[in-house]
C-alpha cells in the first residue's frame, strides 16, 4: 500500500494452483498443487504490472480499483499458459483474497 493510505489500499492476494498433477485423481489425495510462476497484469490490453507467486503459490499485489486480466507468463509450468487468462475485479479500499486455478493438461 502507499504511504498515507491514499491510492492503493486495494489489490489482490491469494494462492495459485495447478492441476491435475496426475492422470487419475483419487479421493483423499490432492489432485492439484501450488506453483511458482511469473504473471502479467493487464487492463484494457496494456500491461500494468507483473508479480511472481512463491513456491507455496502465494502472491500479493497492490492495484488501483478496476477490472484486470491476470495471465501466466509463457514460462509457467502449465499447458498453454498465455491462453489461461483470469479476470479479477479490484474494489476500492479492499484487498481481495482469490485463488487462481490453472490447467496442467495432464489427462
Amino acid at each position: 500500500a502507499t504511504p498515507g493510505g491514499d491510492e492503493t489500499d486495494s489489490g489482490i492476494e491469494g494462492l495459485v494452483t495447478r492441476g491435475p498433477i496426475q492422470p487419475v485423481c483419487v479421493v483423499d489425495i490432492p489432485c492439484d498443487e501450488p506453483f511458482a510462476a511469473l504473471f502479467h497484469v493487464t487492463q484494457d490490453g496494456r500491461e500494468i504490472a507483473t508479480f511472481r507467486s512463491d513456491d507455496e503459490g502465494q502472491f500479493a499485489i497492490d492495484l488501483l480499483p478496476g477490472d484486470y486480466t491476470i495471465t501466466p507468463d509463457a514460462t509457467a509450468p502449465i499447458i498453454f499458459p498465455t491462453r489461461q487468462a483470469k479476470t479479477v475485479r479490484v474494489e476500492s479500499n479492499t484487498v481481495a483474497r482469490i485463488e487462481l486455478d490453472f490447467d496442467t493438461g495432464i489427462r
